[in-house]
């Protein structure tokens, strides 16, 4: 059974589905709005005319006749012993405006405000509005939402399967933050991934505190992916204040066309001398060369690798906070 928004259980008196689209490939997505659609005892399937496609589309399109073959014979064979027919779809409302046979309106959520709008338009005839199924966006491998626009540009096939390398861009110059972001991006896509850094700003102090670190991975990630990527990333580290004690964490941010998610690492608590330096304006490195004798010691294996004694390393800290970011996305139904 599909994963619904909302959902409502086809019985006799409703017994007739309706859905539109495109359908220039027949990925994913598609599917799972079909294989709910046969739960009922007829469907009407709305397929979009050439002309209403070229006002709409950004990409070159299948004629109408050739979609509506390979339409025909998708349903052929998942449609079997159900009863199901295309019609011209020339506006994005169609018959589910006028025909008082339709019971229930099939969509996903990004094209959910046109059923709502369908339903509007219903009642103000003085028809019984339709009920609404929505079900969840369905993501790819890559986890980013499968369309036909990707499968066009042959960037996933219709299952979702990634076909190019995922591009990832991080927002630093530090080599250290892209070993640990490579690592983790083998954990989570394979080794079909590509890290690379890119010089950006971050838009916040060299030694940042509290939630002026999170605004500067997010800085980071919205410009990193602005040159271009699938994937651009930030990551900040700042110190945090919990209970009178100063802990020091990393914080990552992952930018997409979809949105931004967030992500922080492991924190090992800073001595209050240490701090005291860094309110004066140094940076966690600064403080660090005058205990250690290492430059760029952030560029390194970190201010923790010695703190630690050699147990830990900054790179451990950049693969947990691009773990974590990750996580929201990857929990996203499939």
């Amino acid at each position: 059974m599909a994963n619904f928004l909302f959902w409502c259980i086809p019985t006799k008196d409703m017994a007739t589905a309706v859905l539109g689209g495109t359908f220039n490939f027949i990925h994913g997505g598609h599917r799972s709005l079909f294989e709910e659609a046969f739960r009922f005892d007829k469907v009407l399937i709305g397929l979009t005319t050439d002309e209403f496609v070229r006002k709409r589309k950004i990409y070159p399109q299948l004629p109408f006749e050739r979609r509506r073959k390979q339409l025909t014979a998708f349903l052929q064979r998942i449609g079997k012993g159900k009863e199901w027919s295309i019609f011209p779809l020339n506006d994005e409302f169609g018959a589910a405006v006028e025909n008082e046979g339709i019971d229930a309106i099939i969509v996903s959520e990004e094209t959910a405000p046109i059923a709502k709008e369908i339903n509007r338009r219903r009642k103000r005839r003085k028809m019984k509005e339709l009920g609404v199924i929505v079900l969840p966006i369905v993501y790819g491998e890559d986890y980013k939402r499968i369309s036909c626009a990707r499968v066009y540009e042959k960037t996933i096939d219709e299952e979702g399967k990634r076909l190019k390398p995922i591009r990832i861009l991080i927002g630093s110059r530090n080599p250290e933050k892209a070993k640990g972001a490579r690592e983790g991006a083998v954990k989570v896509f394979g080794k079909n991934a590509e890290v690379k850094i890119v010089p950006v700003r971050s838009g916040v102090s060299e030694q940042p505190f509290g939630e002026e670190t999170i605004r500067g991975a997010v800085n980071r990630a919205r410009d990193a992916f602005e040159k271009g990527c699938d994937y651009g990333m930030g990551f900040e580290s700042g110190i945090f204040k919990f209970k009178g004690r100063f802990f020091d964490i990393l914080w990552c941010a992952i930018c997409d066309e979809e949105g931004m998610t967030l992500g922080n690492s492991m924190g090992f608590e800073v001595g209050r001398g240490i701090v005291s330096e860094m309110k004066k304006g140094k940076t966690l490195s600064d403080v660090s060369y005058d205990i250690f004798g290492i430059k760029n010691i952030g560029k390194k294996k970190g201010a923790i690798y010695y703190l630690s004694r050699g147990k830990l390393e900054r790179r451990s800290m950049v693969e947990q906070a691009f773990m974590c970011a990750m996580i929201p996305r990857m929990t996203r139904t499939r």
